[in-house]
């Protein structure tokens, strides 16, 4: 990887739908030559996929809840966890905790009800939990896909 390699990858970290062209004119090279190297990139997996920002807010989550979560056996409680509604993100980690789990949150409720969902998961033995106001997008490959039925189902009614 070179520089050019570089700014093109930042390039469509920061507008995965930014045209090539676009990236070229930028960059003072050929459409054609971002193109294959996008695509040597993709093929090499230094680039995984290009995805979009989803503002949560404009969707009615207002709060977002950290769980730091330690647990007797992490295999089982990753599969468990995913298929808590709102949950966004499962992630291990190193150290105190198993693992960081990061979901959405339309009210007080809708956090307690979900404070209790995970702690009713058969594997989880500990879990703190850091809470916050919603300030920031995230990307759409961290939303696990019954999340997005989720909205999907609630921006029917």
């Amino acid at each position: 990887m070179d520089r050019i390699d570089i700014c093109i990858m930042e390039a469509v970290m920061d507008d995965a739908q930014m045209p090539f062209r676009t990236i070229a004119e930028r960059l003072g090279i050929s459409p054609e030559t971002v193109r294959t190297r996008y695509e040597s990139m993709k093929e090499s997996g230094t680039i995984l996929q290009a995805s979009i920002s989803v503002d949560f807010q404009k969707l009615g989550y207002d709060g977002l809840a950290v769980f730091m979560i330690t647990c007797n056996d992490v295999e089982a409680a990753v599969e468990e966890l995913r298929r808590v509604p709102s949950v966004i993100s499962v992630n291990r980690t190193l150290g105190e905790y198993d693992l960081l789990v990061v979901a959405l949150s339309r009210c007080l409720k809708d956090y307690l009800e979900l404070a209790s969902m995970i702690e009713s998961v058969p594997y989880v033995e500990r879990m703190e939990v850091f809470l916050s106001k919603l300030t920031a997008s995230f990307p759409g490959s961290t939303i696990n896909h019954r999340l997005e039925k989720e909205m999907y189902d609630r921006s029917l009614e």
